[in-house]
């Protein structure tokens, strides 16, 4: 399944981890650029 996730904040990426997890394909949008930076040098 496809699915947008709007907020990159804790519950926004634990949300992400889980549905990559599961297989899903996703795409996470915040309006605060370093949230998702921060994120995405971690993974």
């Amino acid at each position: 399944m496809k699915i947008i996730i709007a907020g990159c904040g804790k519950i926004g990426m634990a949300l992400v981890e889980n549905l990559v997890n599961e297989g899903h394909e996703v795409v996470a949008l915040d309006s605060n650029p370093r949230r998702y930076h921060r994120y995405y040098q971690c993974i």
